[in-house]
């Protein structure tokens, strides 16, 4: 058991940074046509995250990869029932690669145009496309026999996801902006400035709403916080976190002020975790579902696999703050990466 739990944990944890690395960098990606004005600003955006967007896309490898080999039947039951937003999602991913990586070869304003057109909707796509699987995660997927889902793409949209994808891309746009404001100058700097004043504020909103449909539509999420009153202390961290992130980017703080909208990330993931415990896919139609006891691998696997874990996960950890300490500062056209 105590095993289970602790890779309960460490996927949740991997999930986590993910979604706040590179959330910031998804978040430049849906602002680019709004925030980047001229040739230059749209140039200094994708700067700002080249050295390590493709970085950040290893949590989420980490983590898929760290579901398959401990909680096999759940990872077969969310990537089959789940297929086609998947692929989407991997076609998504396809075409933002291309989009940065393409951009400054290219001449033609019109050839730019398209590209830059790319790298917004995969960003927004990729952003909606996760948060409808996990809103529906967190709402319960129709099971069939406890551990099959068939209802496909269309089975996943509803009122709760819709606005858990409207929520999520929210949240991004406010580490995305945070960020710009780190990292940029000037008049880029002072626009996302404004931005992530606004979407701070929208964060704070959607986070009711989330906490008042929720309630609605899957209210035993509560029970956990209910019959263990300490952890009900963890439902208005994301508020604190957002007054605190809001008035921080108001006094011109953005180092502080991407912390807290961090933490508003890491306490928002803490409180889907905890309200699904033990479930890793609850079963819409009834009692039960995936959970980590009956999706788990054999002891043997868990203890091995989390020996390797240990291994790759802090070699990960050191690659991406030897990365982050390279190209920290200011974003500086002249030099390259």
């Amino acid at each position: 058991m105590a095993l289970n739990v602790l890779w309960y944990l460490l996927i949740g944890l991997l999930f986590t940074v993910y979604i706040i690395l590179d959330g910031f960098d998804l978040g430049v990606g849906i602002l680019s046509p709004f925030l980047g004005k001229t040739e230059e600003e749209k140039r200094k955006l994708l700067k700002s995250i080249g050295p390590f967007w493709d970085g950040n896309e290893v949590w989420l490898l980490a983590g898929g990869g760290a579901l398959f080999a401990a909680f096999p039947v759940a990872y077969a039951t969310v990537f089959s029932g789940l297929y086609v937003a998947l692929v989407l999602l991997l076609l998504a991913l396809m075409l933002r690669i291309l989009s940065i990586e393409f951009r400054n070869k290219l001449e033609g304003s019109f050839q730019k145009r398209i590209v830059d057109k790319c790298f917004f909707l995969s960003s927004l796509l990729i952003v909606v496309i996760l948060s409808i699987a996990l809103s529906n995660i967190v709402r319960g997927l129709p099971l069939v026999e406890g551990k099959h889902y068939y209802g496909g793409m269309r089975g996943l949209l509803n009122v709760y996801s819709v606005f858990t994808a409207v929520f999520a891309v929210a949240v991004l746009v406010m580490q995305g902006s945070i960020y710009t404001v780190l990292k940029q100058e000037r008049e880029l700097s002072q626009r996302a400035r404004r931005v992530a004043a606004v979407s701070v504020w929208l964060v704070l909103i959607f986070y009711v709403g989330s906490v008042v449909l929720t309630f609605l539509y899957a209210g035993n999420r509560f029970s956990n916080f209910i019959q263990h009153r300490a952890l009900s202390m963890v439902l208005p961290l994301p508020l604190v976190m957002g007054f605190m992130a809001y008035r921080y980017i108001k006094k011109g703080y953005a180092t502080s002020a991407f912390l807290c909208s961090s933490l508003l990330i890491t306490s928002l993931m803490a409180i889907v975790g905890i309200g699904n415990y033990p479930f890793l896919v609850p079963n819409l139609k009834g009692m039960g579902g995936l959970t980590i006891l009956n999706a788990a691998s054999t002891p043997k696997t868990l203890h091995t696999m989390l020996i390797i874990a240990l291994i790759g996960v802090p070699l990960v950890v050191g690659y991406t703050v030897y990365v982050y300490r390279m190209f920290r500062g200011k974003v500086n056209l002249e030099e390259g990466y």
